[in-house]
């Protein structure tokens, strides 16, 4: 979960829902990502989002205008990951 503060602040909320069938110590790894960051637009007017460990670059979906679709570029590996989340607002 992303979470969008005032004076460009984000937090990276990882939660791990359901562990039902953990291989080794995967839950407590994706737990260690959660993070704070900060956001704003890059040079190409896409929303940047720049945590210690990676950054975050992304645009709303043409599928659905509700959610946003990151590029993940890792700091520390030479790996790269797609995701997606959806808006909400209010108190989670």
């Amino acid at each position: 979960m992303l979470i969008f503060r005032s004076n460009n602040v984000v937090e990276l909320d990882v939660r791990i829902l359901d562990n039902w069938n953990p291989l080794d110590d995967e839950a407590d790894s994706l737990s260690k990502r959660s993070a704070i960051g900060s956001y704003g637009l890059n040079d190409r007017d896409y929303l940047s989002c720049k945590f210690p460990h990676a950054t975050y670059t992304g645009l709303p979906c043409d599928l659905n205008s509700d959610w946003l679709a990151f590029h993940l570029t890792y700091t520390q590996v030479a790996q790269c990951n797609s995701c997606v989340y959806t808006l909400r607002s209010g108190k989670q």
